[in-house]
């Protein structure tokens, strides 16, 4: 009996992709003739670049990673995370278009989409590097057609990154510094190399001192104490999760880790993270942070 449900069902969902995969064909024919477009954008990062490009004014909805800018995404419909997606969620809003990071899916809901006549579209990032992050910005701005845009913007947030860097207060590397995305009783998880948070350090003439690690990995306790830590950065949504500023000031590890004050930043996840439209301002507070540091 149990068996024959599960079979029903399955059919019933496959009707209801299959009734909306045809509405949606309709309507996307019928708005292709009319150039309007119906986007739905998924991934934080890509969905900053959009509205930063001014090509928000063609998005319907957006995935749950997608919170910036706050006040235009609060108004819009979510689709769940965008490495979930779910094409009858996606369908219901009768999109012309999917926009999204790579790694985007599952495949067979891109496939769904596509069978269905919504153009599918998914964003390369070619690295952790100013050159990486233009590469991408250029990319959106040739699908959204705002190439000019694109070379103003990035023109601006160059200059407001040099900027930043001629009001530093302190010499290149002279601070030590590490982005925590846990801190435990066994490790801290950290960012190493090829990370935003690495190139973020760079860019704010910081010493990341996990560079030997690759990605997002465990570091002992023992080998964050050796470090001689000036500064710790972590997104806020951690250090909530981790009891709050004062709980995290308190730990014995971070206590024997900071060479002195509890030097701890708390920042925008996707500030810290993404490889968004805001790096100029993820630069501009960590080297404001670290100027108020004394060594």
């Amino acid at each position: 009996m149990q068996i024959i449900l599960i079979k029903i069902y399955s059919m019933f969902r496959l009707k209801i992709v299959l009734a909306l995969s045809l509405f949606v064909s309709t309507v996307v024919a019928e708005e292709s003739k009319n150039h309007v477009k119906r986007v739905i954008s998924a991934g934080g990062a890509l969905t900053e670049i959009v509205y930063a490009l001014d090509a928000g004014n063609e998005v319907v909805a957006v995935d749950v990673s997608s919170m910036y800018p706050y006040e235009e995404l609060n108004k819009l419909p979510k689709v769940g995370y965008y490495r979930q997606l779910s094409a009858e969620g996606l369908l219901s809003l009768k999109p012309t278009t999917l926009v999204a990071a790579k790694g985007a899916g599952p495949d067979v809901v891109l496939q769904q989409l596509v069978e269905a006549g919504v153009q599918v579209k998914l964003f390369e990032q070619y690295g952790y590097s100013l050159d990486a992050w233009q590469k991408l910005v250029m990319d959106i701005a040739k699908f959204f057609e705002r190439t000019d845009f694109a070379k103003n913007f990035m023109k601006e947030k160059l200059a407001a990154i040099k900027t930043s860097q001629e009001n530093r207060k302190y010499a290149q590397n002279t601070i030590n510094a590490v982005l925590l995305m846990s801190a435990g009783q066994r490790g801290v998880m950290v960012a190493g190399e090829n990370t935003m948070p690495n190139l973020l350090f760079e860019l704010s003439g910081l010493n990341n001192v996990a560079l030997t690690i690759d990605g997002y990995k465990t570091m002992t306790n023992e080998g964050l104490v050796q470090a001689n830590i000036d500064m710790i950065v972590m997104p806020a949504h951690v250090v909530k999760s981790s009891g709050g500023k004062d709980a995290i000031c308190e730990n014995p590890t971070i206590i024997l880790s900071l060479k002195g004050e509890c030097n701890l930043y708390v920042m925008d996840p996707l500030l810290a993270l993404g490889m968004g439209s805001r790096i100029d301002l993820a630069v501009k507070e960590l080297t404001e942070y670290a100027n108020q540091i004394n060594l």
